[in-house]
């Protein structure tokens, strides 16, 4: 089964990279700044918005288009009878890294990072203990296969 989630990754980050750069070069952070809502409900809180657009339509942009990947893909790929799997450990890997690579060295001295840490490995153990009973049942039949074929080849050099 092929897995994907590093290139779902890279096309949610492509994505938003093309929403970052459509917003800036239309100037919708200034257009939102100069809107005439601003008379209603101030200025300033047109600009405070428009500054909460400009810093987030990226991430934004990126995670909402990496949920559309996630949910759309796997199935969009099976139709055509290409199994598709991602893996949830991997991916929330990747998004981790972003998160930290977002705040730096700072990042190492808040609570979130080592919380996030722990979830992680708290979903690699749960992903590993729902696999393993399969796994293991999978090497098992496997064996029992390979068991029943080596003795039907010797009753069959045997001549019985």
């Amino acid at each position: 089964m092929p897995r994907s989630p590093g290139s779902l990754l890279w096309l949610a980050g492509l994505i938003g990279g093309w929403c970052e750069n459509f917003a800036v070069y239309h100037r919708i952070p200034a257009s939102i700044a100069q809107h005439p809502l601003g008379l209603t409900i101030g200025a300033g809180r047109m600009q405070k918005l428009a500054d909460w657009v400009d810093r987030n339509i990226g991430p934004w942009s990126t995670s909402i288009s990496l949920g559309y990947l996630l949910g759309f893909m796997p199935v969009f790929f099976e139709f055509f009878g290409l199994p598709l799997d991602v893996r949830h450990v991997t991916l929330n890997t990747g998004m981790f890294a972003f998160a930290a690579a977002r705040f730096g060295p700072s990042a190492f001295g808040q609570i979130w990072l080592y919380s996030a840490m722990v979830g992680i490995a708290m979903m690699f153990v749960l992903i590993w203990e729902s696999a393993l009973p399969s796994l293991l049942l999978w090497r098992s039949a496997r064996t029992m296969w390979a068991t029943r074929n080596a003795l039907r080849f010797c009753a069959m050099c045997s001549g019985k």
